[in-house]
Parts: structure tokens; C-alpha cells; sequence
């Protein structure tokens, strides 16, 4: 039985890591961009840019896991992720590196973490480093 090997883009929030599986990825750009606010929006929902013409709500990934808030810095990134039909942006401390970690090196999360479980899909250990990798359909499900 062969385990499957998955690549996942990790950030760090918070000083914390955070992975997103990279098939998910569309881009990486700097939060230089105008970001237009929209009334009425969840608080984790920070407003919208115009990427290349299309219109792709920005989430405050802070915000969104209840983390303390903190201003932008030089290495603040938007990473512009896809599943399906949506497209959303989220903002996070700064982007690290692609990793890779095979499904049976990736832990249950309610094991290690106190962590909203529902919005992962476990954790993943890179030398020194556990990162908690996102579950993507129900970060963007809500």
C-alpha cells in the first residue's frame, strides 16, 4: 500500500504555520491593491479586488481563525486560491515555501490543537515545524 504524497504552499500566520494543498493555488501577489470594502460583509471578509479583470472577494485569514490581528508588513501576501467556480483571496503574514507531506505523515488536528477542527484537515511536521494544513472546501464553504 502506497501512501500518496501531497504538496501544500506554507504560510505563516500569527508566527504559526499554515498549509494550503498548492492545487488549490492560483497566485501569490503582494496586498498592494486597492482592496474596496463591501457593507454588510462577514468581519473576516475584508472586501474585493479587481484580479485581471475579475472580481475576487479578500478574506482576513486572521480574522477568519480568530487570531489577534496585526498590521501589514512588507511580506504580507494575498494568496488567490481556487475550488471549482470560487475564487478568493486571503490574506496571510507571509509565504514560506512548498512542502511536501505524505497522507500518512499528516496527523489528525483535534489531536494536537484546540483549533477550529472543521477548518483543517490535519497537521503536518516539516523538520522543526508542525504546520496546520487548511481544509480548503470548508474554509470556503461559509
Amino acid at each position: 500500500m502506497s501512501n500518496s504524497e501531497r504538496q501544500f504552499l506554507v504560510f505563516k500566520l500569527a508566527g504559526k504555520n499554515y498549509g494550503i494543498n498548492i492545487e488549490y493555488i492560483n497566485s501569490i501577489i503582494e496586498k498592494e491593491m486597492v482592496i474596496t470594502r463591501v457593507p454588510n460583509s462577514l468581519d473576516f471578509v475584508e472586501g474585493v479586488i479587481n484580479l485581471r479583470g475579475e472580481v475576487v472577494p479578500i478574506m482576513d485569514l486572521r480574522k477568519r481563525l480568530k487570531l489577534e490581528t496585526a498590521e501589514d508588513t512588507i511580506d504580507t501576501r494575498i494568496i488567490v486560491i481556487e475550488k471549482g467556480e470560487v475564487t478568493i483571496g486571503l490574506i496571510v503574514d507571509l509565504v514560506m515555501e512548498v512542502a511536501a507531506f505524505d497522507d500518512a505523515g499528516i496527523d489528525n488536528i483535534s489531536a494536537v490543537s484546540d483549533l477550529d477542527d472543521e477548518l483543517f484537515q490535519g497537521t503536518g511536521k516539516m523538520e522543526d515545524a508542525v504546520v496546520s494544513l487548511i481544509n480548503v472546501e470548508k474554509l470556503i464553504s461559509e
